[in-house]
């Protein structure tokens, strides 16, 4: 399904879930009834900021709408192969951040996260050099 990304920005964060392809009206009270994968943590204020109120002020303008599909993306991974996508170069990490896994975003911008028990976990958005 394709989504437009700004169109998600615009919209409040139930709505988007159906967007994406959910089919609820309350996505909080169905994460929590059903327990599917989801994101649960994050270490940059930006991308919880986008994920929770549809803010994209502190994302870079032209890495918004990249980051809001692998957001919703991320939001619907239980496992790796799950963002396994074409574009998003998905690789694991290396040393410090073993365990963690990096997608490609825009040019030098790679969002990196960690997989636990189905959940996604320290979403972070980071320039590599």
């Amino acid at each position: 399904m394709a989504v437009n990304a700004l169109a998600l920005l615009e919209k409040p964060r139930q709505l988007r879930c159906h967007e994406i392809g959910r089919q609820h009206s309350d996505c909080t009270a169905y994460r929590h009834a059903i327990q599917f994968a989801m994101i649960q943590s994050f270490r940059h204020r930006g991308l919880r900021r986008m994920y929770e109120r549809g803010d994209a002020s502190r994302v870079a303008p032209d890495l918004a709408g990249r980051v809001t599909l692998a957001l919703a993306d991320l939001d619907a991974a239980s496992n790796p192969s799950d963002v396994d996508l074409p574009g998003y170069r998905l690789h694991p990490l290396k040393g410090n951040l073993k365990g963690h896994w990096s997608i490609s975003i825009s040019g030098n911008w790679r969002m990196t996260f960690r997989l636990e028990d189905g959940d996604v976990h320290d979403v972070d958005l980071v320039d590599y050099h």
